[in-house]
């Protein structure tokens, strides 16, 4: 897997490669939205490395456990790739390893280099997830904080957005952004409705960003009614009078992308620590894996009997913490 290869090693090898006969670079891509997000500053970077390669993102068709077919309507907008294929993939339980041969017999393995997409480690949560991909990339990594991703989106998404805003907030509040369930884990925060009063008792609009359930005390933005860009354009447009609580990554990478104040909590709880932006604010019971964190944007649960630990390592805080931790960071300043 990509992650095992030391950075420096990993660059010799990339560029031996490029000077044989290769005239093609595949990314294989079999992760989600938010994976596809942190990878972006190091698909640029790549790009003005290798001014002429012909660069492809090859995405999993059926492979949707981590929205990966999703992952297709955001690369294509890329102007780093040359092209954006599908291969078909297949579902399995999980993508770590994922086996990416079937995506081979789609090119010519005689002039294309592949680049597996597979950086997940847990002995990396001590670098940025952005630094990983720069690692994966062979590239040097020259950065004190992360570049943010790259999201590109087109006028008539922010038309929407200012319609959906006047739909769902027509007395102009402050808004909070809800996204608390993770897809890609089946994981769904049992204490909803209780964060939602919390923030109503805050004199906030709460608009839940969902894929199935509504919540009949906030506005409800399911996704299978809004595109992720129309969402996006949202927050970015209206990122000034409003903020976020969200878990898992997909909407870490976003919120940094357009730069909304977002409350981050994760759902493998010592991950965290490889997700950050300047934009996020943590939750954690991890007291060890935070160094990439500043102090006043994280707070740390010392008494873990307020959160519940399943036998998966998934972390769920008590909704009076996460109130606790928005008040800290976004009302009491």
């Amino acid at each position: 897997m990509a992650f095992q290869i030391p950075w420096t090693k990993r660059e010799l090898s990339i560029k031996i490669n490029l000077r044989k006969s290769h005239d093609t670079v595949v990314f294989v891509s079999y992760n989600g939205i938010g994976d596809y997000l942190y990878a972006t500053p190091a698909i640029e970077a790549f790009r003005k490395k290798n001014p002429k390669i012909k660069f492809v993102l090859a995405v999993s068709r059926n492979y949707d456990r981590y929205s990966n077919p999703l992952v297709y309507r955001f690369a294509v907008r890329n102007p780093n790739f040359n092209s954006v294929r599908y291969f078909d993939g297949f579902e399995q339980n999980s993508c770590w390893p994922y086996n990416w041969e079937d995506a081979k017999r789609e090119f010519d393995l005689n002039t294309t280099l592949f680049i597996g997409f597979d950086f997940h480690n847990d002995s990396e949560r001590k670098i940025h997830r952005v630094h990983d991909c720069f690692n994966l990339f062979g590239l040097e990594y020259l950065y004190d904080s992360a570049p943010k991703p790259s999201l590109f989106l087109e006028e008539k998404e922010y038309a929407r957005a200012k319609e959906i805003w006047n739909e769902i907030n027509p007395l102009n509040q402050e808004v909070v952004f809800l996204h608390v369930d993770a897809r890609s884990f089946d994981y769904h925060y049992p204490y909803t409705d209780e964060l939602i009063h919390g923030l109503i008792e805050r004199n906030k609009k709460v608009i839940v960003i969902g894929s199935t359930k509504t919540y009949a005390n906030a506005a409800n933005l399911l996704v299978k009614d809004y595109t992720m860009f129309e969402i996006a354009a949202l927050l970015k447009l209206f990122k000034d009078r409003a903020n976020m609580v969200s878990v898992n990554s997909v909407f870490h990478a976003l919120s940094a992308a357009v730069g909304i104040k977002n409350l981050g909590f994760y759902v493998l709880d010592a991950s965290c620590n490889s997700f950050h932006y300047d934009n996020l604010f943590w939750l954690t019971c991890n007291l060890k894996e935070t160094a990439l964190i500043p102090e006043n944007q994280i707070i740390k649960l010392t008494n873990t009997e307020d959160s519940i630990w399943n036998g998966n390592r998934i972390c769920t805080f008590k909704a009076k913490d996460i109130l606790e931790a928005y008040d800290h960071f976004f009302i009491s300043k």
